[in-house]
């Protein structure tokens, strides 16, 4: 939830993988927030997150959230110029704006083409008018009403279970009206 996949993939140098949420099941699962979080796919290359991500998509009948839409992980045929034909990817525009390593930017560029050279249409998408502090703020209060939600009875039963930080945190979610 928030970076749970990218950020640890990214200090450990490896690949991370989230899918659109609904397209792996979170049943069964103890959700910090069931309406955002998404099984992700954190492994040493990215070939082996397509694999492990295959493995575990499937439509469940059971789950709530669940989605039918297309699986846009196409195991095989990365070299084929059209493995990626239909699938749209969008290109946050005002990047330049942002402070980033130039060996990164570089990287991301070339992935854009390579996906490009494998059939998808890359897409400008413009998030100028987004308001970037009040989508995560608002992001972490639903996380912290959730959370609340969901561990209320383990919040009762052993508070020190939890860390001062998580306590304040789901306290305040306890606290907050769906109005």
């Amino acid at each position: 939830t928030l970076g749970s996949v990218r950020i640890p993939a990214a200090y450990c140098g490896i690949a991370g993988f989230k899918p659109t949420f609904g397209t792996i099941s979170t049943r069964g699962m103890l959700p910090l927030a069931w309406s955002l979080d998404t099984v992700g796919v954190i492994a040493p290359r990215i070939a082996d997150c397509a694999l492990i991500a295959a493995t575990a998509k499937g439509f469940d009948r059971e789950w709530p959230y669940a989605r039918r839409g297309p699986w846009m992980i196409r195991e095989k045929r990365f070299g084929d110029p059209q493995a990626l034909g239909g699938l749209r990817v969008g290109r946050p525009t005002g990047l330049e704006r942002v402070v980033i390593e130039a060996e990164l930017a570089r990287a991301y560029e070339r992935a854009l083409a390579h996906l490009a050279a494998c059939g998808a249409q890359v897409i400008d998408v413009d998030f100028g008018a987004l308001d970037h502090a009040r989508v995560r703020r608002e992001a972490f209060l639903v996380i912290e009403i959730e959370g609340a939600t969901t561990f209320a009875e383990a919040l009762r039963q052993d508070p020190e279970g939890f860390s001062e930080t998580v306590r304040a945190l789901f306290g305040y979610g306890a606290r907050q009206s769906a109005v």
